[in-house]
């Protein structure tokens, strides 16, 4: 299969869910990666090539203040 390396993907297509979360304090995007999907779309991406395109998309994110965390 070729579409994952000619076609864009978007993060909702290799994520298993994506959930805003909002806390008294706090608000953070909680996403699950599909990782068999990108495996089987042969994507060259990871956790921090995919922060890294979050965080130099057109989001009002400030550098710094992002964070990311692994959980099985």
């Amino acid at each position: 299969m070729v579409k994952g390396r000619v076609e864009q993907t978007t993060l909702g297509e290799v994520s298993e869910y994506i959930e805003e979360v909002y806390l008294p304090d706090d608000c953070f995007l909680l996403i699950k990666l599909d990782l068999d999907r990108i495996q089987l779309l042969k994507l060259e991406v990871n956790i921090d090539t995919i922060c890294d395109s979050l965080m130099t998309a057109k989001l009002k994110i400030k550098p710094g203040v992002s964070t990311w965390r692994e959980v099985r």
